[in-house]
């Protein structure tokens, strides 16, 4: 401990930097390189799930969830980060394709919640409409989502949060 104990000005240096902007600014700006913080400084966002959670612009942040759209975002609103969801920012999530290829037959987007581990999110997903169509459901669980019903799901768990519960079954009996 006493070996810590110098160390601990700098520890809380580096917290507080992490509820804050953490010297983000002092790089020119989102890595996409089209906006520039001191021309722009608003909106920034960054993601709390992600390891990097590298300071960016709406666009890359959308972009780079595609594969992630249950992660938890921050919007920095010129004094503190705000939580943001990536369903209010714009994400829809393409079910039939890869997340980065959607699909061309479109369907509308539907409004979703979804059951995750640490959040119940809300969700905008668009089905896949083309000419080899699947059910809904099978399309849902294809993207490891347990939908809820099986005829018009508007409501699904993550497999994640189905193998958290079970282990919380089987460990504490709940």
């Amino acid at each position: 401990l006493k070996e810590w104990e110098p160390k601990i000005p700098r520890y809380l240096l580096e917290l507080i930097q992490n509820e804050g902007l953490k010297n983000g600014l002092n790089s020119d700006g989102c890595l996409c390189g089209k906006v520039k913080w001191e021309e722009n400084p608003l909106p920034i966002y960054q993601c709390v799930d992600c390891f990097d959670c590298n300071l960016c612009c709406q666009e890359c942040l959308l972009h780079h969830h595609q594969s992630n759209p249950f992660h938890t975002v921050e919007h920095w609103n010129g004094r503190h980060f705000e939580t943001a969801t990536l369903y209010e920012l714009g994400l829809v999530i393409h079910l039939g394709h890869s997340p980065l290829l959607p699909c061309i037959g479109h369907s509308n987007v539907q409004k979703f919640t979804v059951i995750d581990t640490d959040h119940i999110y809300l969700a905008a997903i668009r089905f896949c409409r083309c000419s080899h169509t699947i059910l809904d459901c099978y399309q849902l669980l294809c993207a490891q989502l347990y939908p809820a019903t099986l005829t018009t799901p508007q409501t699904a768990a993550t497999f994640r949060f189905l193998k958290f519960f079970q282990m919380l079954s089987f460990m504490s009996k709940v």
